[in-house]
């Protein structure tokens, strides 16, 4: 039995067993089986035997000549037996006309006595044929997915050979050269350039296509001509084709300690007609800078380097182009006077004389990422200091009204003073007393920001320093008194206290309300922020190591203290009380970070003296004890220790030498009070109410 019957029919158990039984059933269901498989197989023959008919058809229909028609009905000229050997591309298919879109994807080729042909549309045709001639059909092969149909010729394979170089074209430098006209020579002349300069340079001209002459601007390296530059009036440019990159008067520059570099033809023309030789101009104005290296090393031997650019923003940008090419240490920048954006407009209005000055006078430019020691600022200060005409306080500071510590310490505009001690030992209390005696000396004027006192007891504490200081202030009226003390006091001494919740104290506020205060009429000379740990940060930088947010706090504060000619006091809580043993506090014990020292360019430790109150305790006293740890600079104080005594009745200090700090007649301190074992003095602390 066939297979089919041997299995039994599909998705028909048991149909073999049936037809060895002789079940009608079983052996009905097996002839429909074998029915249904045998006109599968004749049909699939059928569609076979059609598919080789027509192609066989179709390909025979074709003969050598009939092809031939077909590639010269789409190009008459086109003979591949003239061309035996070449491959000829691009037509377009007889038999799948190139689909759609009209592809052309037929290859030809004549060899051998054969014509062939490829289609290159594999997954649409793909088919391949050759002809002979006299003979009708052809060896054809049809496109199968699958299976390669590279299209390979018996012939050996030709190497390429390349197409013979091209003449290189002919240049037109120098060519069909006249005398410049009479009425460029005139119009030269309009802009103050004579005719000397115009044949000094050998300025001639060209008839355009319209007929008319043009400025020729020839561009000499030597005696050679590398370019040439063309004007049409009024303001019409291009250049003669087959030259190169140089610069327009780069003989008169060679081996020269100085040039001048312009940007057009007729600023360097205007310098010549001044007496400046030394000058050349770039080729094509601002937009591409020198355009090639060889131009740069023609100019390595100038020391200085002179930019006359336009004075806009496109002269600007290509000022600092320029600069990054020739090294920024030599280039200096002319200022054009106001009316004026280049050399020539300063010859017709100024005349040759301010033109020379210019180039004298001209700014140097410093570098934007280089720091150098001696700017013009820093000359300036130099200079200053030396004919003695610089401010006093800008080097050796202001005096702070303690002669015990003014030999140590004097704040400097621009510099930043870190100050500490323990809390309750009177470090507010002296920066307030600070603030009133600079403003009673020096007219100075303080914004405060005390973030660990009130507003009624600040002023209470304003108020008697007030008083006990400025001598000119004591009155016979006592209402009087007070109204000029108080108006004295706001008009030097700006506090910033008792702050709501929603108010900006990141460093960023703080500074922001400073330099309102500083760009006033009124004008700012001392920033003083107690304490530290009361600043917010923002969420940038609460992301950040407090060593790096105190390093970062206080460049920032000593930046603005640069540039507002202001001092800072910053003052700064040391770690917790337990760690100090009775011993004195110094700038690295300030929690958080040893850039507290390391950054800040005065360093003050704040220290009241204690004595034995006989009971195994201690007792401070009224002494104050001022050690300065740092002072950069050493023109405005030293490292020392200065002692001040504290007056709790006008909240005043003064003067007390070392020596007689413990004489037997020193200031005693007050005696204690029963109820809180300290003494009266201990209103000095902040915390203290009044």
């Amino acid at each position: 039995p066939t297979p089919a019957v041997a299995t039994g029919a599909p998705g028909i158990p048991g149909t073999a067993q049936g037809w060895r039984s002789g079940c009608p059933l079983a052996m009905a269901a097996v002839a429909v089986a074998l029915r249904s498989r045998v006109q599968g197989r004749a049909f699939r023959r059928v569609g076979a035997e059609r598919r080789g008919a027509s192609q066989g058809d179709e390909y025979a229909e074709y003969t050598f000549d009939s092809m031939l028609e077909h590639l010269r009905c789409q190009t008459p000229s086109i003979d591949p037996t003239q061309r035996e050997g070449e491959y000829i591309n691009r037509l377009v298919c007889p038999w799948c006309k190139g689909g759609f879109k009209r592809e052309q994807s037929l290859s030809v080729k004549y060899e051998n006595g054969f014509l062939s042909f490829k289609c290159w549309r594999k997954n649409n045709c793909g088919r391949t044929a050759s002809y002979r001639p006299g003979t009708q059909g052809a060896r054809s092969q049809m496109h199968q997915p699958g299976r390669s149909t590279l299209w390979r010729s018996s012939a050996p394979r030709r190497t390429f050979t390349p197409p013979p170089p091209s003449k290189p074209k002919a240049s037109l430098l120098g060519q069909n050269m006249i005398e410049l006209p009479e009425e460029h020579y005139e119009w030269f002349g309009n802009r103050k350039i004579s005719k000397e300069t115009v044949d000094r340079n050998r300025i001639c001209a060209k008839y355009t296509k319209n007929g008319k002459a043009a400025i020729v601007f020839p561009y000499y390296e030597g005696e050679k001509l590398v370019a040439e530059k063309l004007r049409a009036l009024p303001k019409t440019f291009w250049q003669t084709p087959g030259g190169q990159k140089s610069l327009y008067g780069v003989n008169d520059v060679k081996g020269q300690k100085e040039v001048v570099i312009t940007e057009g033809e007729i600023d360097k023309l205007s310098f010549d007609e001044a007496g400046i030789r030394w000058s050349a101009s770039l080729q094509n104005g601002a937009s591409s800078g020198f355009g090639a290296e060889a131009i740069v090393e023609q100019l390595a031997a100038a020391q200085r380097v002179v930019l006359a650019v336009d004075g806009d923003d496109a002269g600007q940008e290509c000022a600092e182009k320029l600069a990054e090419q020739l090294n920024w240490r030599r280039c200096y920048l002319v200022k054009w006077p106001a009316g004026c954006k280049d050399a020539n407009e300063v010859l017709l209005k100024h005349g040759k004389e301010a033109l020379r000055k210019l180039v004298d006078d001209a700014e140097y430019m410093p570098c934007p990422w280089e720091t150098r020691l001696i700017t013009e600022e820093t000359s300036r200060l130099v200079q200053q200091k030396i004919n003695g005409t610089l401010p006093p306080e800008q080097v050796y500071g202001v005096k702070t009204g303690w002669a015990s510590l003014d030999h140590l310490w004097r704040p400097v505009p621009g510099e930043i003073t870190v100050a500490t001690g323990i809390p309750g030992h009177g470090k507010s209390e002296l920066l307030l007393s600070l603030a009133v005696n600079l403003g009673h000396l020096h007219n100075y004027r303080t914004l405060l920001f005390a973030f660990e006192s009130t507003s009624r007891c600040l002023a209470t504490q304003l108020y008697l320093k007030a008083t006990g200081t400025c001598p000119n202030l004591e009155q016979d009226d006592q209402d009087a008194q007070c109204r000029e003390t108080l108006k004295w006091v706001d008009d030097h001494i700006l506090v910033e206290s008792e702050f709501q919740q929603d108010e900006d104290l990141t460093v960023d506020g703080i500074l922001k309300v400073a330099e309102e205060e500083a760009s006033s009429t009124a004008g700012l000379n001392l920033l003083i922020i107690d304490p530290y740990n009361f600043i917010d940060r923002s969420q940038e930088e609460l992301k950040m190591l407090e060593h790096h947010y105190i390093g970062k706090i206080l460049q920032r504060l000593r930046k603005f203290a640069e540039d507002s000619r202001l001092h800072v006091i910053i003052v700064a809580h040391p770690t917790k009380a337990s760690s100090w043993d009775g011993q004195r506090p110094s700038l690295y014990t300030i929690a958080g970070s040893s850039n507290w020292f390391n950054k800040t360019d005065n360093g003050l430790v704040i220290y009241r003296r204690e004595i034995d109150d006989g009971a195994g305790g201690t007792v401070p006293t009224n002494q104050l004890e001022i050690n300065v740890e740092k002072v950069r600079n050493r023109e405005a104080g030293q490292l020392g220790r200065a002692m001040l005594c504290f007056d709790p009745e006008s909240r005043c200090y003064k003067d007390i030498s070392q020596r007689d700090a413990w004489a037997p007649d020193a200031p005693e301190p007050r005696e204690s009070v029963s109820a809180r074992r300290v003494p009266a003095y201990a209103a000095l602390d902040d915390e203290d109410e009044y």
